[in-house]
């Protein structure tokens, strides 16, 4: 099932709107936008993009 990056960052808004959320390779880390750099630049995406990492 594919979704676009307007679906993904509504989806995950949610979940951190419920106290709920995980960042895969993150092991527990405090979410923070120089993690979420890290993190993208390590697994980086071919569907989503950088833009949708830490927006609200």
């Amino acid at each position: 099932m594919s979704v676009t990056q307007a679906q993904l960052k509504q989806h995950f808004i949610v979940l951190g709107n419920k106290g709920t959320i995980y960042v895969w390779g993150a092991n527990g880390q405090i979410i923070t936008e120089d993690l979420m750099d890290m993190l993208y630049k390590y697994f980086k995406s071919n569907t989503y993009n950088r833009d949708i990492t830490m927006e609200n």
